[in-house]
């Protein structure tokens, strides 16, 4: 192998590191997110126990607080007439936890008990996974 080979490879790996950082920036100025974070708020559940919230780029995961005494379901869906028991993209919250759940999708539905208050922080990529009490 010679110098000028080895050059050659460590441009290459540098211009692919750079291709990788304009990328991301460029999905951040198109999507005018600058931390990641799409959205933070905390919410009561409407008359049907339900809330959704719908974004312009994917979601990669939600940090979820489930403030009521009850399960609560978060879905990668639209609304639908009830909460799914289970499936790709369903997760169920116990009552009093913290979960962060990855999300592959625009939007996202919450089911549970109406009137039910959650936390929600709503970020483009992965965070953390777990639960806490």
């Amino acid at each position: 192998m010679s110098a000028l080979e080895d050059i050659a490879r460590e441009q290459l790996n540098e211009l692919r590191i750079g291709n990788q950082t304009q990328t991301a920036r460029a999905a951040r100025l198109a999507s005018q997110v600058t931390n990641g974070c799409l959205d933070a708020f905390t919410a009561v559940l409407d008359a049907s126990g339900q809330l959704s919230r719908a974004y312009h780029v994917a979601i990669g995961s939600i940090v979820i607080t489930n403030n009521t005494a009850a399960l609560v379901t978060i879905t990668s869906s639209a609304p639908g007439p009830s909460a799914p028991a289970s499936g790709q993209g369903v997760h169920i919250i116990p009552a009093g936890l913290v979960m962060t759940v990855p999300i592959d999708s625009r939007a996202f539905t919450v089911y549970g008990v109406v009137a039910g208050q959650v936390a929600l922080q709503v970020w483009t990529g992965l965070q953390p996974y777990g639960c806490t009490q």
